[in-house]
């Protein structure tokens, strides 16, 4: 007899208005893998600095740092010694030492953590955690529908619906959980608002599975309906380090006809669709199916953004009053669309980055590379200013993996056209290029995302959309 399931679910917020709660099916492997994060915040590496320069006085460090002497104690305390940047005679050991220098990421440190692998359609989740939050069914429940009850003075029972779990057998790859774990890393980052993208560079083998046999389990997770998304319906992050996630929606959306209960489920849910709304998503689906390109399935991502844009910005345009919510989901789909068109230059006229360097350039160096570009017209000082802070690491990475902020990928494409005489970036003129714009355009969705109280005018969104769409056109003739 099997072992039961465990219900798991992580805290967060969780959406609003019409959901419709799920237990999703995984497989759960122990697995020993990097620690999440080797870098320190400003004050930790503010701290660090200065017992390393000798200063060792609680009153001094606090007085030079501004802060308040008991929160000076806390973090030596309660985390750089615990991190072993510290030791107790509050010297910095050399593993801080080397981490002050840039040095540190080559030697990782090994944890217990959980990889869980999607039970319904056999892939790994970007998601890695250090804990399951179990929770319990109510008494009383049937085993193929459980109840839970987590607040008794409403008396408010969930009744989540359960996915069916298939079987995947064959060995796990450790290649795809550390690719997960990237994809963790950069999530945990954004859900931070750390705009840097620092993730470290590991290989397969910093990754170790405990155990030959995964747990069986289940994930809590909502789907819901956002009348402000391109989409009819959302799934939710479990974890939430996102809102939405796409990497449970996109496959269960492909295979809903395989779940009739679930589809009648959802279509309860989609509220009735406007005349308007059909309209739009006509002359969008009819613009895209004029686009030959977009139907090659390596272009998958870019016809979702550029489908993404064109549904916003249609519906924007109709609307007689707009929330802010809308303008910043159009600016981040706007900005995604860009750098899904960037990754795709990085595709298709690639080169061997291994060999680059591993560590860092100065800003300097990174702006004489900027400044030695083989374009039809030299980068402004303003765009060369704000790329040459990239890492050269990260922009190494930005170039193999495709998975790094924006103006990594950006400026790793850019060093590409040194190897390809072809390449649209060396023929396409700077006029319609227009890099300070599109650096413009990714801040504003930074900002959008990170919740700045940054505003933004109905018009002024309306242009932007129109230039991303631009922006897109111009690189038809390359695909």
């Amino acid at each position: 007899m099997s072992a039961p399931e465990r219900y798991l679910r992580w805290n967060g917020r969780s959406p609003r208005g019409k959901k419709l709660p799920l237990l999703w099916p995984v497989l759960v492997w122990t697995v020993l893998a990097p620690q999440a994060s080797l870098r320190l915040n400003v004050f930790q590496e503010a701290i660090l600095g200065l017992l390393h320069a000798g200063e060792r006085d609680l009153n001094r460090l606090a007085s030079l740092l501004e802060l308040a002497p008991e929160l000076v104690a806390y973090i030596i305390a309660k985390e750089l010694q615990p991190m072993r940047f510290v030791d107790s005679r509050q010297h910095v050991t050399p593993e801080g030492v080397k981490l002050l220098k840039g040095e540190t990421g080559r030697e990782p440190r090994l944890t217990l953590q959980y990889a869980f692998q999607d039970a319904v359609f056999g892939q790994w989740l970007p998601r890695l955690s250090t804990n399951l939050p179990e929770v319990m069914p109510r008494e009383g429940g049937r085993a193929e529908r459980p109840e839970f009850m987590f607040n008794r003075d409403s008396g408010w029972v969930d009744r989540p619906f359960l996915l069916p779990r298939r079987d995947w057998a064959g060995p796990p790859e450790k290649k795809l959980v550390l690719q997960a774990w990237r994809q963790c890393q950069r999530a945990q980052a954004q859900s931070s608002q750390d705009d840097t993208g620092f993730v470290a560079d590991f290989s397969s083998e910093d990754i170790d599975f405990v155990g030959d046999q995964p747990m069986q389990a289940r994930v809590w997770c909502d789907l819901y309906i956002n009348p402000d998304d391109p989409q009819p319906w959302l799934v939710s992050d479990p974890w939430h380090l996102t809102g939405a996630a796409k990497w449970l929606r996109e496959p269960l959306q492909k295979e809903l006809p395989r779940f009739a209960q679930l589809a009648e489920r959802i279509g309860k849910l989609l509220p009735e669709v406007g005349a308007s709304d059909k309209e739009t998503e006509l002359q969008v689906e009819l613009k895209l199916a004029a686009m030959p390109h977009l139907t090659k399935p390596e272009h998958a991502l870019l016809r979702e953004h550029l489908g993404r844009v064109m549904r916003q910005r249609g519906r924007l345009e109709q609307q007689e009053r707009t929330h802010q919510e809308e303008l910043n989901s159009l600016a981040q789909e706007c900005a995604s669309l860009l750098e899904a068109i960037v990754k795709w230059l990085l595709e298709r006229w690639p080169v061997d980055a291994s060999d680059w360097p591993r560590t860092h350039w100065s800003r300097q160096h990174g702006s004489e590379l900027l400044s030695q570009l083989p374009l039809r017209a030299d980068l402004s000082r303003q765009v060369i200013a704000i790329l040459c802070g990239q890492e050269a690491k990260v922009v190494r990475l930005a170039v193999m993996l495709k998975d790094r902020p924006f103006k990594a990928l950006l400026f790793g494409a850019l060093l590409c056209t040194h190897e390809h005489a072809d390449h649209p970036l060396r023929h396409l003129p700077a006029n319609s290029l227009q890099w300070d714009r599109v650096l413009e355009l990714v801040d504003k969705r930074n900002k959008g995302s990170h919740a700045s109280g940054q505003s933004m005018e109905r018009h002024e969104m309306l242009e932007w959309a129109d230039f991303t769409l631009a922006w897109h056109e111009q690189f038809k003739p390359y695909f």
